[in-house]
């Protein structure tokens, strides 16, 4: 596992911390449902009692290694790409059993592929292996992480100096939940249904550039995106989680951090902005967080601000 993502070094200076800042609220929940993070990357994230066939997923892990070994080589094929198998997932109600992966190297594609299994839970002898419909956006939206490496790396690290009881989503959590990167995630997001076209005719440019050289410096990339960027707008997502397990976020701390990243100066042109916050702690026997913030602000939607949801325990309070 240590091969899916490297460690990210946290560089820059350190900021002065405002008054008033770190959470000094306890989170008030620490039953035994309540666990912290770092232990639930040594559980899994593949446990029946997360998946929506608990019986189905209990068969399909007896046979891992079988789906895994069946798996593997087509959607390397398929890729033309060396990937590591992350979890299974018993996620439709078919007999199939989904199997997310990670290519080893960047252009980082974090995906699912689905494959059928018999009563069982092993792999039905020949099964063609298929694949989420999705690799060109995940594709894409890697590239734009190392297009502009430089300064969203200063961004993350400046948060992260900032806000110093955050940290970045650890390795597996983000390995099963097919992220490419622990914090950032920049899509193409031009609004209106008129630009939308344009929006996937620049995906498609720089999906071609990727096929025809996969191999290219930071610089190279940033040169193509600079080039098909066009006036076109994007929306970046951003994810931080409490470091300590004891203390719990605080929603007027989670919204400064919003407007930090919205305040940033960025290369892209954003009209979209999503910021989620996480408390330390998630539920043993689901992939939930115990408390998290998510703040989305569309320029789309006019100057409304910012819209503030939390969710506790997998619901919207």
């Amino acid at each position: 596992m240590a091969a899916l993502l490297a460690t990210i070094a946290l560089g820059g200076c350190a900021v002065p911390t405002p008054p008033n800042h770190r959470p000094d609220t306890l989170t008030t929940s620490t039953g035994p449902d309540l666990i912290p993070i770092a232990e639930k990357e040594l559980l899994g994230y593949d446990q029946p009692s997360e998946t929506n066939f608990p019986a189905r997923q209990k068969l399909a892990l007896r046979h891992q290694d079988e789906i895994f070994a069946a798996v593997k080589p087509q959607v390397e094929k398929a890729l033309g790409r060396e990937v590591d198998l992350i979890e299974l997932d018993a996620t439709y109600p078919t007999q199939t059993i989904t199997v997310t992966y990670r290519t080893v190297d960047e252009p980082i594609i974090a995906d699912a592929a689905d494959i059928a299994i018999d009563a069982d839970g092993a792999p039905v002898a020949g099964a063609r292996v298929y694949m989420d419909e999705q690799t060109e956006l995940r594709t894409v939206q890697s590239l734009l992480r190392i297009a502009y490496r430089t300064e969203l790396d200063q961004l993350r690290d400046t948060l992260l100096a900032t806000y110093p009881e955050f940290t970045v989503l650890p390795e597996r959590y983000v390995a099963a939940h097919q992220m490419a990167d622990p914090v950032f995630t920049v899509n193409f997001n031009s609004g209106p249904w008129e630009k939308a076209e344009a929006d996937a005719a620049a995906e498609d440019a720089l999906y071609a550039a990727y096929l025809e050289q996969p191999k290219r410096t930071d610089a190279e990339w940033r040169a193509i995106f600079d080039q098909a960027e066009g006036g076109r707008k994007f929306q970046v997502s951003v994810h931080l989680v409490l470091a300590d397990p004891d203390h719990d976020i605080e929603e007027s701390v989670s919204v400064r951090i919003a407007e930090d990243v919205k305040n940033a100066t960025l290369p892209l042109d954003f009209n979209g902005w999503a910021i989620f916050t996480h408390t330390n702690l998630v539920l043993r026997e689901k992939n939930g967080f115990h408390r998290q913030f998510d703040i989305s602000y569309h320029l789309d939607d006019g100057d409304v601000g910012w819209d503030v949801n939390e969710w506790r325990d997998g619901g919207t309070l």
